[in-house]
């Protein structure tokens, strides 16, 4: 076995697969990447949630598959000045790996026990702009639980909507939840008519492709998920069928008072507010009040000082006070799109709901933080 790759397309290879590498797992293999070179040169690495197949430019002089350590082959090849590699396999125990400077033996994996994923059928394939998806995913991820806390949220739903063709994604922690509805009727037809959840540590590297203008293939079946960019980059997915959280009520609720807010100013006063914050203590409160067009002051109090902003806003309802964590808040306002912003209010124990003009099928509710009554 004999092939040549450029660095600079191994590198990129291998700095994508890193997260999915297991350090300390009682399956060895899980840290290798297997790098097959028949027809083509192909990279390959899995911690059996998340599958990667990466195709490799390269020069094939005799075909063969090797198991090699991931990360010792990332810092091999990050550190090495050489505009490309060598891979020679001496026998079934090494392999010499040449830069044409420095010479390395390495000790080989047995390829035989790297695990495989089957790849779904055409007929359950749907093409999907990479910047719609990824719009949907990391809009919908804001809320989602870790998967210490609540493993069965740790993750984003995906369901049909009410109204056909169209999907939602939804994430939730029980305290927040986010919601976008996307037009996409070629998913929507292959979806099942059950909730799936897409594992947190699967999005985190769906969100690796790069927005924009070009199609990535969506291929389900059964809980596997594959996404295809170009036969370049195809990433395998284990799914699970799970319920999301209920969340109809938030349709129904009635709405006592809402506030159109510059987001960027919003933003800037809630990080100033944040200065204060202590681990123990979470929260701001906004007074809102319909002085002029509207006021919304902003305060925060900690044993180490206090602050206090007044901003203009348009509001709508009477003198209203709700205490809000602004992290979550800020998480919201991140990834939206709208130049203003609205908070939507059903009353001081039911959640803020958050839109924006921009921001079309998405919405997010922050349940706000309620002193406990006396006894």
């Amino acid at each position: 076995m004999k092939f040549i790759i450029p660095k600079a397309s191994l590198h990129k290879a291998l700095a994508r697969v890193q997260s999915v590498l297991e350090r300390r797992s009682s399956m060895p293999i899980l840290s290798h990447v297997l790098i097959e070179a028949n027809e083509e040169i192909r990279l390959k690495a899995t911690n059996l949630q998340v599958y990667y197949d990466i195709k490799l430019q390269g020069e094939i002089q005799e075909p063969g598959i090797v198991a090699l350590p991931g990360r010792k082959l990332f810092n091999i090849i990050k550190e090495s000045k050489s505009e490309s590699f060598i891979f020679a396999k001496n026998d079934e125990s090494t392999l010499t790996l040449t830069d044409g400077k420095t010479h390395y033996t390495i000790y080989l994996f047995d390829p035989e026990s790297f695990p495989f994923f089957t790849y779904p059928e055409v007929k359950n394939c749907v093409s999907i702009k990479a910047n719609t998806l990824i719009k949907c995913l990391t809009k919908s991820s804001i809320c989602s639980a870790e998967e210490h806390d609540f493993p069965h949220l740790a993750g984003v739903f995906l369901h049909k909507g009410s109204v056909v063709g169209k999907v939602k994604f939804g994430g939730s922690d029980n305290f927040r939840l986010s919601l976008v509805e996307e037009e996409l009727p070629e998913l929507y037809n292959i979806l099942p008519d059950k909730e799936i959840m897409i594992p947190t540590v699967a999005v985190d590297e769906i969100l690796k492709f790069e927005s924009g203008d070009y199609n990535l293939l969506f291929m389900l079946e059964g809980e596997s998920v594959c996404i295809e960019k170009q036969d370049e980059i195809r990433l395998y997915l284990m799914v699970k069928f799970q319920p999301f959280i209920d969340y109809s009520d938030l349709y129904s609720m009635k709405i006592i008072s809402n506030s159109t807010i510059k987001k960027a100013s919003l933003q800037e006063a809630l990080r100033r507010m944040s200065i204060f914050l202590e681990e123990s203590i979470r929260e701001v409160q906004m007074s809102f009040s319909q002085v002029g067009e509207g006021t919304l002051k902003l305060e925060t109090s900690t044993e180490s000082g206090r602050a206090e902003e007044v901003l203009g806003v348009v509001y709508n309802g009477g003198d209203f006070v709700i205490h809000i964590d602004p992290r979550q808040l800020l998480q919201a306002l991140q990834i939206m799109e709208s130049e203003y912003v609205e908070l939507s209010f059903t009353g001081d124990r039911t959640p803020c709901i958050i839109t924006g003009e921009l921001d079309k099928g998405f919405v997010a509710a922050i349940m706000p933080y309620v002193e406990k009554e006396e006894e």
